[in-house]
Parts: structure tokens; C-alpha cells; sequence
């Protein structure tokens, strides 16, 4: 009977290899790029309905950005084997609205608590909880052959878990580097762990959601609600992701259209939605520039194949900035 690849006893030596292979500095990336895979098999295999979307619905499903995205941005739906109310709409924020999410992210955590081969623990991370209880975060945690992660990178598997809209989709493959190795390596016959049929939100509403996320980011950094002289968490890489998204002919046809302008208009809300107005695409100010730049740089680590400069970044945005 054939096993799980991190099973086998080259398990280590193959993402080494990988790694090698692909330009890619930290193996752990490799490592870890496989355990994503992994989980998302094990959440379909217990039969969880889910949709992806943000960064790795982009780079492991539409394969459109060469960024590695350690966390899993993802809804899960209530299986037919929960059985409490689960409340999420928009406009339900009374206290049993809260602790019915709350019950429910609970009940998540304590499903998939030794399920899925080869985890050690799973446990909630409460810096990406959310007041009003609409996300939480649940880490998966492995066994890394490389020790602790470094770079900035993080232990084990994020879950993201939200409500947020995930129509329109589609139905896409995952896999992994090391698993592609492996299946093309003669003699050694492991599981096939892949992904299949995983339901991805579409660039193009992506897009416009990531134009969000930099203009209300960055008015934050400006009004002094991040700290002094500090960035959000993880808000730099939207930046890459737009550079790489505005040329796909889907996002190019989206803009401007009326659909474009209706969906824009409901993300940004209180926002000014003319994306010009914002300083956030220019940074004139030289002392922001400065930190983007730094900051930009400090994650370098979690792109492969290359990347742009931040300037080449701005400047093809402000090609399009005002269609924006």
C-alpha cells in the first residue's frame, strides 16, 4: 500500500532538491508549499465543503502571481453534521450573532484535531480574530525537517476563516512542487494528495478587493492607527499581486465596466472609490517611499522567479490609475 510523501524516508532529500531545482533559497518554502496541499486535501477529504480565495487561490490555483502565500484565505460552510445556528449577514452583529460564529470556529477547530495525517496539533491563533468574531485564524501544525521558520515566515498552515463573498469561481487543481517531483520520479509510488476540484474566487473581483485593501491600508499607515513609522500586517505584498494581476486579460476586460463599478463601489463602502485620489499608488512622499521600498525588500524570501521593483510596480499602475 503506497504512503503519504512525508512519509517516505527521502521525504527531506526531495524538497531539498525541489528547492534546488526551482531557485528557491529556504527549502522550508518547498516544505511547506507541499503541507498546504496537503491540508486542503484532508479538509475535502473529511468532506468539508470550502472556497478559496486572496493569495493562494491566485498562485496554487490560478497559478497568476509567483508569490508564495503561506495562509489559507478560505470559507468553510457548516456540514450537515453541525447542527447550531450560524449567523453571518451583514447586518448581524447582536451578541448571539457573534457567539454563534464564535461556537461555530470552535467546532472547526475541534473537527479537525487529529484528522489529517500527519498534523501534530491544531490550535487558534487569535491575531487574525476579528472583534466581531467574521474570521478567525486556525493554525495547522507540522513537523518541519528544516526547525524553525525563518525570514518572517510562519509555523505551520494558517487558516484564515471567513464569510466573506467567494461567487464568482471556479473549480481548480492543486498540487505542489514536491508532490510534481515525486510522481514524475521512477520508482517511488506515493499517494496522490493533490487537491482536485478546489472552488477558487476569480482574479478580477480579487483585483478590485486588493485595490481596497491598499487604499484603506494605507490611509490607516497615514492616520497613524498602525504606529508610528509602521505598515499593516502583511499589506505590501497587495502591491505585487495588483502589478501581476492588471495585465490578465480578464482584469483588463473588468475594469471600467459596469459590473467593475457596482462591485467597487460595494467593497470600498465610506471609502473615496476613485483609486487616483489615493496617495497610496503614487507615495510622493519620499520617507514612505522609502519604507515601502525596506519593507518590500524584507520579504523578498517569498518570491520565486523573480520579481519586479517596487517603482516598476507604481509605474505600471499609474498607466492605468485612472481607469482604476
Amino acid at each position: 500500500m503506497s504512503i503519504f510523501l512525508h512519509e517516505h524516508p527521502d521525504f527531506k532529500d526531495l524538497l531539498e532538491i525541489v528547492a534546488t531545482e526551482q531557485k528557491i533559497n529556504d527549502p522550508y518554502l518547498v516544505e511547506k508549499d507541499y503541507w498546504i496541499m496537503h491540508c486542503l486535501w484532508g479538509l475535502a477529504d473529511l468532506g468539508l465543503k470550502f472556497e478559496l480565495k486572496g493569495g493562494t487561490s491566485l498562485s496554487k490555483g490560478y497559478k497568476c502571481i509567483n508569490r508564495f502565500s503561506e495562509d489559507i484565505d478560505i470559507r468553510i460552510h457548516p456540514p450537515t453534521v453541525y447542527k447550531e445556528p450560524l449567523y453571518f449577514g451583514k447586518n448581524q452583529q447582536d451578541d448571539k450573532h457573534i457567539e454563534s460564529r464564535n461556537k461555530f470556529f470552535d467546532w472547526i477547530l475541534n473537527f479537525l484535531d487529529g484528522k489529517i495525517h500527519g498534523l501534530t496539533s491544531v490550535v487558534r491563533d487569535n491575531n487574525f480574530d476579528d472583534e466581531d468574531s467574521r474570521s478567525c485564524g486556525i493554525r495547522l501544525i507540522y513537523n518541519s525537517h528544516f526547525g524553525t521558520p525563518k525570514g518572517g515566515l510562519k509555523e505551520g498552515v494558517l487558516l484564515e476563516i471567513g464569510f466573506d463573498t467567494t461567487t464568482p469561481n471556479q473549480p481548480l487543481h492543486i498540487g505542489s512542487w514536491a508532490l510534481n517531483k515525486a510522481q514524475k520520479t521512477p520508482g517511488v509510488e506515493v499517494k496522490d494528495n493533490s487537491a482536485k476540484g478546489v472552488v477558487c474566487y476569480e482574479p478580477k473581483h480579487t483585483f478590485v478587493e486588493k485595490l481596497q485593501a491598499v487604499v484603506k491600508k494605507f490611509k490607516q499607515y497615514k492616520d497613524g492607527k498602525t504606529g508610528k513609522g509602521n505598515l499593516p500586517e502583511n499589506f505590501i505584498r497587495h502591491y505585487y499581486d495588483l502589478y501581476q494581476l492588471i495585465d490578465r486579460e480578464d482584469v483588463q476586460s473588468f475594469i471600467g465596466t459596469s459590473q467593475y463599478k457596482d462591485f467597487k463601489k460595494e467593497r470600498f463602502k465610506s471609502l473615496d472609490n476613485k483609486v487616483s485620489n489615493s496617495d497610496a499608488f503614487k507615495l510622493s512622499n519620499a520617507d514612505d517611499r522609502i519604507l515601502f521600498e525596506k519593507e518590500y525588500n524584507r520579504s523578498s524570501n517569498l518570491y520565486y522567479k523573480g520579481r519586479p521593483t517596487l517603482d516598476e510596480i507604481l509605474n505600471r499602475i499609474a498607466k492605468d490609475l485612472d481607469r482604476l
